[in-house]
């Protein structure tokens, strides 16, 4: 058994830590780029659409509930904002409806083209998420952990909606 004790060891790790801590706070002090450089330098990995995708899957969880739809960072672009005022314009959660109804479309064209008997958990997963039931529920039902339902067949379900909702948003963009 080790001669130091759990406080030491603790010491020596945060010790340990505090090095490269204090080297990048000091490059963020000293250097002229701005936040958002350093943002984008740490997270260089993420595809450009993984802030929204993960949007989309909360907006898909939410589908029913128009107040969490109105915050959802989707429903802040500014072509969802112009086709809601179009829509909507005297509602209450006017950008919640008009990204419900975006959605939806998105949805159903998903559910449509998941017509084979390998794409049924396609099917179970998204009509599940849609009818409000949770991601805990529907893994359940699969017969598989949340974790694995959240890191696999969630992510590819939420990329097929995406597929098909992301020119519908461009196109809304693009009629200015």
């Amino acid at each position: 058994m080790n001669a130091r004790s759990a406080g030491q060891r603790g010491q020596e790790y945060a010790a340990a830590l505090a090095g490269p801590i204090r080297v990048r706070e000091q490059n963020l002090r000293t250097s002229t780029g701005s936040a958002d450089e350093h943002v984008s330098a740490a997270r260089s990995g993420r595809k450009p659409d993984s802030f929204y995708r993960s949007a989309l899957a909360s907006a898909v969880l939410h589908l029913h509930d128009r107040a969490s739809l109105e915050f959802n960072p989707l429903a802040q672009l500014p072509g969802v904002k112009r086709l809601a005022d179009l829509r909507y314009g005297d509602k209450i959660w006017r950008k919640g409806l008009c990204l419900r109804d975006l959605l939806t479309e998105a949805i159903g064209d998903v559910l449509a083209a998941a017509d084979d008997e390998e794409l049924r958990p396609v099917r179970l997963v998204l009509e599940r998420a849609c009818s409000g039931s949770t991601l805990t529920n529907v893994a359940a039902e699969l017969g598989v952990r949340r974790e694995s339902l959240s890191r696999g067949l969630w992510r590819k379900v939420t990329a097929l909606v995406w597929e098909r909702l992301k020119p519908r948003l461009l196109t809304l963009e693009n009629d200015t």
